[in-house]
């Protein structure tokens, strides 16, 4: 008898498989030994995994035109989340003297504020919250396309500030931390997601993998063109033109994915409400693990990157049992 297929597991998998990659790309692949280059394949593999994210926050906040709900995701839980977190990874780092010593420096609050401080992928939550309330506030005045084109302006300031920048011969404008945080990289893909709900667009899963594998092609060779061309590791590229068809081709592949209705399927609805919080307490898991780890190899590596998944997972399903430690577990 063939088993029923569970349609909304597809985009609950994509979440996880997304939050495990993000692991994988902040692991630092000397890790690896001498498979140290497995580290290209997952940054290069990793290209859609914020597109993703940014893309189905908007298409899931797309269904109702009231800013209320925005607002109220983006101060009670994002804020929270990254407060919290940032705190945390200050004092697992013991760089609370940072800000102390240089109360009145600007760069040091942009650092702390946008940045997410030494938890440097804490950007990503600051990011998205204020995508999301701008988007939707700018929505009410005017049209999805002015929207539309505003993102793809700080998109392509974002390439110049960032990854185009040695390209476009503006080496002293290279400060990717900049070019990564809002409005630059994750206005477009909001302000997609959100179009893509109120018209209705979809994509079938042919041309969405077609326009995934078109993405994935063109990101590595523009990856390839900053590493060889310009002395840049691949590592320090945020985002590329590539970004743009391999992120949407994905999200729409997981919106067409059905699964079905056996444990992998369970498990992906299970965790997919706790990805946010993974992605929050990841590394300082991953650290503690990269500190402690035997001689470097391929199994170390491996090892590392699956008992990081899973003990971050473990952590913050716990912490979302408790009360009043909800709030670390997003």
């Amino acid at each position: 008898m063939k088993q029923p297929l569970d349609r909304a597991a597809g985009m609950a998998f994509g979440r996880v498989l997304a939050c495990f990659l993000v692991i994988a790309a902040h692991q630092d692949y000397r890790i690896y030994g001498d498979f140290a280059s497995v580290g290209s394949a997952f940054f290069v593999a990793f290209g859609w995994v914020v597109p993703f994210f940014l893309i189905a926050s908007g298409y899931f906040y797309g269904r109702t035109r009231s800013l209320r709900p925005v607002l109220r995701f983006a101060v009670r839980r994002l804020l929270p989340l990254y407060v919290i977190w940032v705190l945390i990874y200050l004092v697992a780092t013991e760089t609370f003297g940072r800000v102390l010593n240089n109360p009145a420096d600007l760069k040091t609050w942009f650092w702390l504020l946008a940045e997410g401080g030494e938890g440097y992928h804490l950007w990503f939550l600051s990011s998205l919250g204020a995508s999301l309330v701008a988007v939707h506030l700018v929505a009410q005045y005017v049209s999805m396309r002015t929207i539309m084109v505003l993102g793809a302006v700080c998109f392509a300031g974002g390439l110049l500030l960032g990854s185009y920048a040695p390209v476009a011969g503006l080496p002293d404008l290279r400060t990717p931390e900049l070019s990564r945080v809002f409005p630059f990289y994750p206005v477009v893909f909001v302000a997609f997601g959100l179009w893509a709900r109120r018209s209705g667009f979809e994509l079938s899963w042919q041309k969405a993998a077609m326009l995934a594998m078109a993405g994935i092609t063109l990101s590595a060779a523009e990856l390839c063109l900053f590493r060889f061309g310009f002395g840049v590791p691949f590592t320090e590229n945020d985002f590329a033109i590539g970004t743009v068809p391999f992120g949407i081709g994905m999200f729409f592949l997981f919106r067409r994915l059905a699964l079905p209705r056996n444990l992998l399927s369970k498990w992906s609805r299970r965790l997919a409400p706790a990805t946010l919080g993974i992605f929050a307490a990841h590394l300082i898991v991953l650290k503690q693990l990269e500190s402690h780890a035997p001689a470097p190899g391929l199994l170390t590596g491996a090892s590392i990157l699956v008992l990081t998944f899973l003990l971050t997972t473990a952590l913050v399903l716990g912490l979302r049992q408790v009360p009043l430690l909800k709030r670390l577990a997003g």
